[in-house]
């Protein structure tokens, strides 16, 4: 199921990492080239950061929702069988 901003179901960590996940892609997208701001303090995010985010973050992201998936994957063996 695609999620949107903030579609997600309350409590269900991996929707919520599935909605931050697309969320931060689509930062990364529109931001190519530009500042990203950060909302604590005067000072963006650098492009050594950026590039650590799509490097480590979103793929660390993605192996999480790959875990939950075998997870329920085999949940949903044990109750079908």
């Amino acid at each position: 199921m695609p999620l949107t901003k903030l579609d997600y179901y309350a409590g269900d960590p991996g929707c919520l990492v599935a909605a931050c996940q697309q969320a931060l892609e689509r930062l990364l997208l529109r931001s190519r080239g530009q500042a990203v701001p950060r909302c604590w303090i005067d000072y963006p995010y650098t492009e050594e950061e950026i590039t650590l985010l799509e490097e480590e973050v979103l793929p660390a992201m993605q192996l999480f929702l790959e875990r939950v998936g075998e997870i329920d994957a085999g949940l949903e063996a044990a109750q079908a069988g």
